[in-house]
């Protein structure tokens, strides 16, 4: 049964490490700045796909 949670999400990003960081257009700028307005990380873990 999975566990559920009124104030907490697991979220993957996934990012391609042949995408320079110059290819972030305003759009994504503005997600990252909404994201980071409306969130608090309370732990982060990276996993390699590799």
């Amino acid at each position: 049964m999975p566990v559920v949670s009124p104030n907490q999400a697991m979220t993957f990003h996934f990012a391609d490490s042949q995408v320079p960081n110059s290819a972030h257009d305003a759009g994504w700028a503005a997600f990252v700045a909404e994201y980071s307005a409306n969130s608090t990380i309370v732990s982060t873990t990276f996993v390699c796909t590799e």
